[in-house]
Formats: structure tokens, sequence, C-alpha cells
């Protein structure tokens, strides 16, 4: 469930355009955070390149490999952040969700 709707960075106070929090959880802008490749730290319109295609559960690698190119930028359009699991929309692919755990921040 979603908390407190719109995040803000707790840095900076700048409003996170498509960040999705869940439990209530405090989130870094992608300029204030300290992992500049982290692609968790990513707002609407970051880009990440599609690095880590052997990292997540099996059925998301062989969906994320047909779909993806390694070594690839996405612009991301949105990120949800939750407990156990973090996912990510990319602008190229709308609908489509993948685990963030496939991909690095580039900028």
């Amino acid at each position: 469930m979603l908390y407190g709707g719109k995040p803000v960075c707790p840095r900076c106070g700048r409003e996170l355009e498509g960040v999705f929090l869940y439990y209530g959880s405090k989130w870094p802008c992608a300029e204030c955070a300290d992992d500049k490749e982290e692609p968790t730290y990513c707002e609407r319109g970051c880009k990440v390149e599609f690095a880590f295609p052997d990292n997540g559960r099996e059925h998301e690698r062989e969906e994320a490999r047909k779909i993806l190119g390694a070594g690839t930028a996405y612009e991301v359009e949105s990120v949800e952040i939750g407990g156990w699991r973090s996912e990510i929309k990319l602008r190229e692919f709308p609908g489509k969700k993948f685990n963030s755990v496939f991909f690095r921040r580039v900028s």
C-alpha cells in the first residue's frame, strides 16, 4: 500500500516525479542520493542500463532477456520501492514492470 501521497526528497525537499514509495519510506532524489548507480534512486526521465541480466529470479530473467538488450540504456517512467522488491517501468515498454536488480543508473 502506498502511504503519504507524493514523496519528497528528505535532503533537498524536491518532489520525486514517478517515484512510488510503500510503507512510508523516505527516499532521496537522484541528485542527493549517495549511490549514483543505484537504479532505485531514479526518477522519471533518468536513464538506466540493462547491466545485470543474470540477476533476479529465473522467470524474471527470461522475460527481461527477451525484451531488453544487454548494455542498452532505457528511460525510466516510474520506480516503485517496496519492502522486499522494487520495480522499474520503462518509457520504451508501457505497461511492463522490471525488477530493479537488472539495472544500473547511467544518468
